[in-house]
């Protein structure tokens, strides 16, 4: 696999994966080794995550797109003027905050001293009473700062 890039310290973008364990950035390195579209030049370990650098800017949307979708979680893109090309251009670079949820399908959490199961994660989280089998959604954003304030995450 050979990737172009102008030098090995060249970078589009970086994903900023914070509060995620060293088995999802280690399946984000292997991501992008397997593909020919991009690299990653650089690694680094900040407090509550790490930073990747990537050769590709629209990779590293379609890859952010892609963890969304495997561990959920929130995404958070900005764009920064770089410098401009020769035709007067604007180049920008990329920063995509990734931050994936604490808590997954399958998991069990205590809402009002009630142990609930969570079937699915999307816009909205499908919770299951474990006793009565009673099913219920609720928004990802209530969800989360509900089992915060209550200690489930």
């Amino acid at each position: 696999m050979v990737i172009k890039v102008p030098h090995a310290q060249y970078w589009e973008g970086i994903l900023q994966a914070r509060e995620v364990t060293e088995e999802q950035v280690e399946h984000i390195i292997d991501i992008v080794k397997h593909d020919e579209r991009a690299a990653v030049t650089q690694i680094k370990k900040v407090p509550h995550g790490w930073d990747l650098y990537f050769s590709s800017q629209h990779y590293l949307r379609a890859l952010a797109k892609k963890l969304a979708t495997q561990f959920g979680g929130t995404i958070k893109v900005s764009a920064t003027l770089h410098t401009r090309d020769r035709t007067g251009k604007d180049l920008y670079r990329i920063t995509v905050l990734w931050r994936p949820h604490p808590f997954k399908k399958g998991d069990t959490v205590n809402i009002a001293g009630e142990p609930w199961t969570i079937l699915h994660i999307g816009n909205q989280i499908n919770l299951q009473h474990q006793g009565s089998g009673k099913k219920q959604r609720m928004k990802v954003s209530e969800f989360t700062s509900y089992t915060r304030s209550h200690g489930n995450f």
